[in-house]
């Protein structure tokens, strides 16, 4: 923005009227000291070559960032590299060993699939092995019934039915359906036959 001022500003001036100018000089040099054009620098050449140096340093002074904010961004510049670094390091270092699994990721893979398992209550390759539960416990008569893909498991009291033995051996029967009837007139204050089906 300032050189488009300067460049409207000496728009009408000739090349010509532009004199090179020694900077930098001091009043010992006045006289001795000689400018583009040949005639020798004055006092006034002087003054003005340093009054062009000090006004702009005043400009950037009174917009320049502060000491403490530089130190700052400085500091967080450093952080950010450290950081960077240390980030590149760890992939290098999780996603480039020698040995089995060699990635991180299988690695933590594996091991998220071991602890599913055991809180499954699994070992790890193999299905949790299911027990029968005992009559006398509660668990179902089991029969047989049908055969090939129309083979199902049976209760011989609460006549539950399912296609896979492991699902139903473990499980616990709800009796048969007199039993059941039994249970619910003697929940509701009633002679055993009154309420049931038939009386």
């Amino acid at each position: 923005r300032v050189y488009n001022l300067l460049c409207t500003t000496l728009d009408d001036i000739a090349g010509s009227d532009f004199v090179w100018l020694p900077a930098h000089k001091t009043e010992k040099q006045v006289g001795s000291t000689f400018k583009g054009d040949g005639t020798p620098l004055t006092l006034k050449d002087v003054k003005g070559n340093a009054e062009a140096d000090r006004l702009p340093k005043l400009a950037v002074a009174e917009h320049r960032v502060s000491k403490a904010y530089v130190e700052q961004w400085d500091d967080l510049k450093r952080q950010a590299e450290n950081t960077a670094m240390w980030a590149a390091r760890a992939a290098e270092l999780a996603n480039s060993a020698m040995e089995f699994p060699h990635r991180d990721s299988t690695a933590s893979r594996t091991k998220a699939n071991l602890a599913a398992n055991a809180r499954r209550g699994r070992v790890a390759g193999k299905k949790p092995q299911t027990h029968l539960r005992p009559v006398q416990l509660g668990g179902h008569s089991l029969l047989s019934v049908g055969e090939g893909p129309q083979r199902k498991w049976r209760c011989r009291q609460c006549k539950t039915t399912s296609a896979t033995w492991s699902k139903i051996a473990g499980q616990k029967c709800s009796g048969s359906a007199s039993h059941r009837w039994a249970k619910q007139a003697m929940q509701r204050g009633l002679p055993v036959g009154v309420g049931m089906p038939g009386s």
